[in-house]
């Protein structure tokens, strides 16, 4: 099955080249000393959803879809310019993001920071956040009630979830064929779901609560420089 595998970074722009080409640094440009070759080059139009429209192919994917489009991405820089967001995160694919400065595909509980689209298969035009779960209780079948932590700051002490939800794990869960990290739903499981995120039945599923990496908004951010 065709897919991509996106990674939530901060971004910064630094530059801008064309109606959807510019580079971002993934950190607070203050503590990177604004060095220009910490810069990151994406083309933004270069997304799932350009892959449905046929306009490019899988191996072409570089970011997930505008978060405004309804589609389901999450990337919040862009999406045109001139008058796009120069300040927010990108969901950058996963050979991309492995390449940048704090390679976020290595970092703990890295799960938490993607999100997975599929363009062909069984699992074809579904896509699957990634959140730290500890299932609660177990119900019938394979649902489960489970407890969902905000993305990023499920090892911080004190932290509590966001929100604790029946799921059907056979219906609304990623399936467990090995190519993401997954937990059973059995009581005192904690680790790595994947949700559909028509998950609720509707449009946009109440887990989509903002993925936003720590340097836009995350529990590390420098107060002065999170985005409200």
């Amino acid at each position: 099955m065709a897919r991509s595998v996106f990674y939530g970074v901060g971004a910064f722009v630094g530059s801008i080249t064309g109606p959807t080409t510019c580079a971002f640094w993934p950190d607070d440009p203050k503590t990177l000393n604004w060095d220009l070759t910490k810069l990151v080059k994406v083309d933004l139009a270069n997304t799932p959803e350009a892959c449905r429209q046929g306009k490019i192919n899988p191996a072409q994917v570089e970011v997930d879809d505008f978060a405004g489009y309804g589609t389901g991405g999450l990337t919040r820089i862009g999406p045109m310019f001139p008058g796009g967001a120069t300040m927010g995160t990108v969901y950058l694919e996963e050979s991309r993001a492995a390449k940048i400065p704090g390679d976020p595909t290595t970092a703990p509980r890295s799960y938490e920071w993607m999100t997975v689209v599929y363009y062909d298969g069984a699992l074809a035009g579904r896509r699957f956040h990634g959140f730290h779960a500890v299932v609660q209780k177990p119900g019938p079948g394979q649902t489960a009630l489970v407890s969902l932590y905000p993305r990023g700051t499920s090892a911080v002490p004190g932290q509590v979830p966001f929100g604790t939800f029946w799921l059907d794990f056979g219906v609304h869960v990623h399936p467990a064929d090995g190519s993401v990290p997954l937990i059973p739903p059995t009581a005192g499981s904690h680790g790595a779901v994947f949700i559909d995120t028509k998950a609720s039945g509707g449009g946009v599923s109440p887990f989509d609560s903002p993925k936003t990496p720590r340097y836009i908004g995350g529990v590390v951010a420098p107060e002065t420089r999170r985005v409200r």
